[in-house]
């Protein structure tokens, strides 16, 4: 990932996070979630989405960028997964 702007890899994990924000919580067929349910899982991926934002933020800026890219990579496959399960 050494040859891809910095720009294009903020561009992507933001809109990653995005999607995250968004579509979170993903429900099941098995265990449909009820309005309660939904807005604590809700907030509860947000802290942990922010969570992750923030370690991943001073990975960067320490250069520890082998460590930064394997947080990257997991934000921006769960995104993609909840979009494919929607």
């Amino acid at each position: 990932m050494k040859n891809v702007p910095n720009a294009v890899i903020l561009l992507i994990g933001v809109l990653a996070v995005v999607i995250i924000i968004v579509l979170a919580p993903v429900e099941s067929i098995n265990k449909p979630l009820d309005e309660e349910e939904r807005r604590y899982y809700a907030r509860v991926t947000h802290c942990i989405t922010a969570l992750q934002v923030c370690v991943l933020i001073i990975l960067f800026c320490l250069d520890l960028q082998d460590y930064f890219y394997a947080g990257y990579v997991s934000i921006v496959l769960v995104a993609g997964f909840m979009v494919i399960g929607k």
